[in-house]
């Protein structure tokens, strides 16, 4: 029973991507997060040249102008050492 218990509470420490069905829920989570990623004075600027995208497209993800699809997703997050599945957990 206490090995039980300690697998449990390790895995509920890690994050973990909710599995969702609908690509606007997710989309719209991304979105969030990346607002949380750049709530700082001037930290869209700093984002936007780790990820080497202009102003304009950190701009157009961040208001949901373009899409942030897995594989954008997954870009960031590797880029920005977040641990995978960071953008889409609420």
């Amino acid at each position: 029973m206490k090995n039980f218990q300690s697998k449990a509470s390790q895995k509920s420490a890690q994050q973990h991507a909710l599995p969702l069905s609908d690509g606007a829920d997710v989309e719209s989570i991304r979105r969030a997060n990346l607002h949380v990623l750049t709530t700082r004075n001037g930290s869209k600027v700093r984002l936007g040249v780790v990820m080497a995208l202009s102003g304009s497209n950190m701009a157009h993800r961040l208001h949901g102008k373009k899409r942030m699809d897995d594989v954008e997703a997954r870009r960031f997050t590797e880029r920005l050492g977040l641990p995978a599945g960071w953008l889409d957990a609420p």
